[in-house]
């Protein structure tokens, strides 16, 4: 099996996956109501000593910050705007994990050892996963949704981290598959 090595094409990517996302992020919470309910959020964070982020976290229909929510969804749903900007959020997040998951299995080519560029890339992905991360935790769980913009990319990247995984122990057994059969060859009195 070959893999192809890890580009500036590939970082590039998933750097314009990331920013994406803020934007999208960002113009989300400037429409309709939504700058109103992002205030609210601040001082629920500032009154209770949480961080933004928890605030956001607990509002769900039913939890500790369900009133939040629902001015939340109601703010959401009175503006198409909120729900475009939202929709480019969802497509920047799978665009990232697609070309995440891509880099992470560039990232076992062997070939990686010649690159002289490879540390760079590695930082500059784990930097955009940083990000996109953070930028994620400052959205809410919208009714119908069993996961946030954070959870869902905690369990994509979850899920590329075991396949990556499940990848090396498949070299490895191959390997040594390899080397025992050369062992065994070498060992064997000839005819």
């Amino acid at each position: 099996m070959v893999l192809p090595r890890l580009s500036e094409y590939r970082v590039s990517q998933i750097e314009d996956q990331a920013q994406r996302y803020a934007v999208a992020q960002e113009a989300f919470w400037t429409v309709g109501k939504m700058p109103g309910v992002r205030k609210a959020i601040e001082e629920k964070a500032r009154e209770t000593g949480m961080s933004v982020e928890d605030v956001m976290a607990k509002m769900k229909p039913g939890g500790e910050m369900h009133e939040l929510h629902e001015r939340y969804v109601e703010a959401y749903h009175n503006s198409p705007d909120a729900a475009d900007h939202r929709k480019a959020m969802n497509k920047a997040i799978d665009g990232f994990v697609r070309q995440y998951g891509q880099a992470q299995e560039e990232m076992l080519a062997p070939e990686q050892k010649g690159n002289e560029y490879f540390e760079d890339y590695k930082d500059r992905v784990d930097d955009a996963k940083d990000r996109i991360f953070e930028k994620a935790g400052h959205v809410p769980l919208l009714d119908g949704e069993d996961a946030t913009h954070l959870q869902k990319l905690q369990a994509a990247v979850a899920k590329i981290i075991e396949k990556v995984r499940e990848m090396v122990s498949g070299f490895t057994t191959m390997l040594r598959g390899k080397a025992g059969a050369e062992k065994e060859a070498v060992s064997e009195p000839a005819p």
